[in-house]
């Protein structure tokens, strides 16, 4: 497929866009409506400045479906080497939005061309590839681990959790109790 010049600089730019605003990132890619408070919480999201955030709103305003599953979505195309630990009240909870995440990685398109895209050896986010073993590492309903650039990371890349489950000993660079 060939591009003119102006649509590649466009396409470019749309894609720097998504990787730098979160709000963005889950309206074009994950395909969300958001209401303009979601804009608001999607933009101290999208901030670098708030590293802890504690957010509060009623029951079915999309809180889950924006911190719980499009959020971490967002950072482990960003990162690969990242750990997010997600912690809901019930393990069942938690396994649904594993589920749902898995679910955008191997079957949303937008979300595995801007993966690719953004990756600076092109392969987006994917199940990580057991060397000896040649084949990928399996993907359970508590935990997920992408292929990374650093091999010393044990932990996954998210493990998701109950309240009073076990995470003795599990290290976390981002903490998501919903």
């Amino acid at each position: 497929m060939n591009h003119k010049p102006e649509e590649i600089k466009k396409l470019a730019a749309t894609i720097q866009l998504i990787t730098d605003n979160f709000r963005i990132f889950t309206s074009e890619v994950i395909g969300l409506n958001n209401a303009p408070f979601h804009k608001e919480l999607d933009d101290y999201i999208s901030n670098k400045w708030n590293s802890k955030l504690c957010i509060a709103l009623p029951r079915d305003h999309g809180k889950s479906t924006h911190l719980s599953i499009a959020y971490p979505l967002w950072e482990i195309a960003k990162n690969h080497n990242i750990r997010i630990l997600l912690i809901s009240s019930t393990a069942e909870i938690a396994q649904h939005f594993m589920n749902e995440i898995i679910g955008h990685i191997e079957q949303n398109e937008k979300y595995q061309y801007w993966s690719r895209a953004i990756d600076p050896r092109g392969k987006g986010v994917i199940p990580k590839l057991r060397k000896y073993q040649k084949r990928e590492e399996n993907w359970a309903r508590d935990s997920i681990v992408i292929d990374r650039d650093n091999l010393n990371i044990k932990d996954p890349t998210i493990n998701a959790t109950s309240l009073f489950g076990s995470i003795l000993s599990k290290r976390a660079d981002i903490l998501i109790i919903d």
